[in-house]
């Protein structure tokens, strides 16, 4: 994993309850990790980190995610990401 990609994921983690196993964070904290037991841990935290960086609106975040999670999805939700990623990318004016 690159450094790039282990700073986004810590930055858009939440924290997990290590007693319940639900996490502590979460607009659900009464959820449970066994909800989403059909995904692997590495799609559910690109998965939330998505969610979280496009909350807040991180385009370089979304565009570093997309990269690492898009060969993890089927066609129709990869299709989905990248549509959300170049939403983002053309309500967000480029500051470089």
């Amino acid at each position: 994993m690159s450094p790039g990609l282990s700073y986004v994921l810590e930055k858009y983690l939440w924290e997990c309850d290590g007693n319940s196993g639900a996490y502590a964070n979460s607009p659900d904290s009464s959820s449970s990790k066994a909800n989403v037991a059909f995904l692997s841990e590495e799609v559910f935290l690109l998965l939330q980190s998505v969610v979280m960086a496009a909350q807040v609106k991180d385009v370089s975040a979304l565009r570093q995610l997309e990269d690492y999670l898009a060969p993890l999805l089927e066609t129709r939700p990869r299709t989905l990401l990248r549509k959300l990623v170049k939403n983002m990318q053309d309500k967000t004016p480029d500051t470089s």
